[in-house]
């Protein structure tokens, strides 16, 4: 199709696309990333085009060894060059095969590599626009999306603004991929409820990587909750909406936490939720299946009454919601790993360290 004239002394510039038809997709990588490239190995490259005719390109890289001599082993330079995306520690031995990942890539190419790539690793979805993703996420557990942010239709930040606006979505970790690398960009992608950012191109190693550290966040957070003697969420740094789910979940609990006919389906009618939907956000949330999630309370109750002394085991365990003493000894000691007995006495030591 040819580039204009106007155009034409831009075309190796970062992020400036020209598009002929809307057939062709491009972010304005390609050919600045050739150039630096060639650039690396002491070549160029060049373009002659007209409008409506077509284009065409030459470069070059010296292949006498004279060239190099003197000069620095760039693949040495690159190979121990620090990774500037890599903010955050990752855990290489953390596996990713449990997790169900969504990507969100309207580039053919991309999107076939990250299929390949990653279907080895975990479970796989591919979306090619954000309709299609919506969609998806309706009818699948996802663990987190990464989503490219030109997309047509709905862009990524739009698709980011509605998963995290969504009661049903709003803990699923979203990772954006752009070609945009200035900051406005990525405050437009934080302030839409993006949980990382990573620039294009990039190596597929490094999102692994950021993938790995995202789900490792979740990870420990989750262990964070079921281990705490405390039912305060306010320290786990909980999205707004995901915040405030969890703290009526919790007072629901509370407010029932002597029937011993308290299950998941009444908890589930007090939030007007689905079974689907209560499942997902507890799991992602808090690590727990509805019915573990209201023991864990109890349990956390539990502890409380026991450390002030408020009645004996029998009486805590009926004051909580059980009608069998032992069965609640033997689940107080799978949550944490004593006897309430022995908490008790544990407790009661601490405070009064001379009886």
């Amino acid at each position: 199709m040819g580039i204009s004239d106007e155009l034409l002394p831009r075309i190796f510039d970062r992020f400036v696309s020209y598009k002929p038809n809307r057939a062709v997709e491009t972010n304005g990588i390609g050919l600045s990333l050739v150039k630096d490239l060639l650039i690396i190995h002491l070549g160029d490259i060049r373009v002659e085009s007209m409008l409506n005719e077509g284009s065409k390109f030459e470069f070059y890289i010296p292949i006498d060894k004279t060239n190099y001599e003197g000069k620095e082993n760039v693949e040495v330079v690159e190979k121990n060059r620090p990774i500037s995306n890599m903010h955050e520690q990752v855990l290489t031995d953390t596996s990713i095969s449990d997790f169900s990942i969504l990507f969100l890539e309207d580039n053919v190419d991309l999107s076939a590599s990250l299929n390949r790539y990653f279907s080895e690793k975990c479970r796989v979805s591919m979306a090619l626009n954000a309709e299609i993703a919506l969609e998806m996420l309706n009818e699948n557990e996802l663990d987190l999306i990464v989503s490219d942010i030109m997309l047509p239709g709905i862009d990524g930040v739009a698709f980011c603004k509605i998963v995290k606006s969504k009661i049903e979505t709003s803990h699923i970790p979203i990772l954006i991929l752009t070609a945009k690398n200035l900051v406005e960009d990525r405050i437009k992608c934080y302030d839409a409820g993006a949980d990382a950012y990573i620039s294009k191109p990039f190596e597929l190693e490094l999102l692994e990587a950021r993938i790995r550290n995202l789900l490792n966040k979740r990870k420990i957070k989750n262990e964070t909750y079921k281990s705490s003697l405390d039912v305060n969420i306010s320290e786990l740094e909980y999205n707004s909406i995901d915040e405030e789910f969890l703290k009526e979940a919790i007072k629901v609990v509370e407010e029932n936490i002597a029937d011993f006919d308290f299950t998941q389906e009444v908890l589930m009618a007090h939030l007007n939720s689905t079974r689907s939907t209560l499942y997902r956000k507890l799991k992602s949330l808090t690590g727990l299946s509805p019915s573990e999630f209201i023991k864990n309370i109890r349990m956390k109750h539990a502890c409380a009454m026991l450390e002030k002394g408020s009645g004996n085991i029998s009486d805590v365990a009926y004051a909580i919601g059980f009608n069998d003493p032992r069965y609640f000894s033997t689940c107080f000691r799978q949550e944490f790993g004593i006897t309430p007995t022995e908490y008790f006495k544990e407790k009661r030591t601490n405070t009064n360290p001379t009886s």
